[in-house]
């Protein structure tokens, strides 16, 4: 019986594993005008997490990933979109490798109260999403008093000949967000970017 019991967890945690994504992400909010906040979103996934699958061009993962942005008082959706990845694969021991890939969106919101939802699944195996919910409120940030912008995690900074056509290029830096929050001995300082008025 407890071997029985230990074959069952074992081959449980092997399905389940199989449709798990590392998928995390995290967000910050800056200043843009006198009404409203640029809301920055950062996000990352694993590919070794999605299954590959063969063209002429060779292996590759298919995603996708969605964000919906509701506000809460009118019901008006403000953002309901899909992105698409196809990420080319060169070699197995790239894909197992574990390495994520990062990247960042914005948006433009309104003073308000907000629903966000993103989520990331694998286009080729349906079963395999991760999903989040996020109540945001936007407050304008404004110059008659001193404000502070939210704080963003950062991985790394990189602040001398920084990649001006990286899509993490900011204010002279190049800034990569660390959406799992998670530092380990590879990336063991905590670093924190944030905008004063």
């Amino acid at each position: 019986m407890k071997k029985t019991v230990l074959l069952f967890l074992f081959f449980a945690q092997f399905v389940f594993s199989q449709n798990t994504i590392r998928f995390d992400f995290d967000y910050a909010q800056f200043k843009y005008d006198s009404t409203s906040n640029y809301l920055e979103i950062y996000y990352s996934f694993i590919p070794a997490d999605f299954k590959l699958v063969k063209d002429d061009s060779g292996l590759k993962i298919k995603a996708k990933m969605h964000i919906q942005i509701q506000n809460n008082n009118t019901d008006e959706l403000i953002v309901n979109k899909d992105w698409g990845f196809s990420q080319p694969v060169k070699d197995s021991a790239e894909y197992r490798n574990g390495k994520a890939l990062l990247g960042v969106i914005g948006f433009n919101l309104k003073r308000g109260a907000y629903n966000l939802d993103i989520s990331v699944e694998d286009l080729v195996n349906a079963k395999s999403r991760k999903d989040y919910s996020e109540r945001i409120e936007v407050n304008p940030l404004h110059r008659t008093k001193f404000a502070i912008s939210d704080i963003e995690l950062a991985s790394r900074i990189i602040n001398e000949n920084g990649n001006k056509n990286s899509i993490f290029y900011k204010n002279t830096l190049e800034v990569f967000p660390n959406p799992s929050i998670i530092y380990s001995e590879k990336a063991p300082n905590i670093i924190l970017l944030f905008r004063t008025l």
